[in-house]
């Protein structure tokens, strides 16, 4: 069931915070369209048992929204943070538009709990409606890779870029990066900045390298 088109397919994975006692793992992949639903992105949690997942321990943990025709800006990265709440990265399936808004869940940083329920803490939990109270932080372009700073839980987001500038950013609660109304530093105080752009052209980025891996 998965969709292999373009950028979508199994996106990422990680493994739960007590997986040596209740051996979780969780996927974060692109399913196909079926007779009742679209392709769409999801979150699940398989029980592994060696090298193999139990067969129907598949759980849906939480689905993302509906895909568009476009296959890329995925995102994807899926990690456990501090306090054992597990954070996705969504891309903006080349609708830049909705990174800034807050009725969808393109272009974000999310933040659920282990089983799928949204934390009341996260930023825009009383103003946002239904899954989209899952929001910590918006203004995201694609942002495939992102590491968490072992000791401090300071979360770091490489956001690939379209034109000229690639991005790694510092996530905060309710931050908003500015895509698509500026990439690379802006100094615009409606936006937060990112902490390390770097250009497709220079030292930095001879071939136009985007930031795709990250490791603290």
């Amino acid at each position: 069931m998965v969709d292999p088109t373009g950028e979508r397919g199994l996106l990422a994975l990680t493994f739960d915070p007590g997986f040596s006692t209740n051996h979780y793992i969780y996927l974060h992949y692109t399913r196909k369209a079926t007779a009742t639903a679209p392709v769409h992105n999801r979150i699940v949690r398989v029980t592994a048992d060696g090298g193999r997942a139990v067969a129907g321990s598949q759980k849906l943990i939480f689905r993302l929204g509906n895909q568009d025709a476009a296959t890329d800006h995925q995102g994807g990265a899926l990690e456990f943070g501090k306090g054992g709440k597990l954070y996705i990265a969504t891309g903006d399936n080349d609708t830049p538009a909705r990174a800034q808004q807050l009725t969808n869940l393109f272009g974000k940083m999310l933040r659920i709990n282990r089983d799928g329920t949204i934390p009341p803490g996260n930023p825009f939990y009383a103003t946002a409606l239904g899954n989209r109270r899952a929001i910590w932080a918006l203004g995201l372009r694609n942002p495939f890779k992102f590491a968490f700073r072992p000791g401090t839980g300071t979360i770091f987001i490489n956001d690939v870029g379209e034109d000229s500038w690639e991005e790694i950013n510092r996530g905060a609660a309710g931050a908003n990066f500015g895509w698509p109304v500026h990439e690379g530093a802006a100094n615009d105080p409606l936006y937060v900045d990112t902490i390390f752009p770097y250009g497709h052209i220079g030292d930095l980025a001879p071939t136009g390298c985007a930031t795709t891996r990250g490791a603290l």
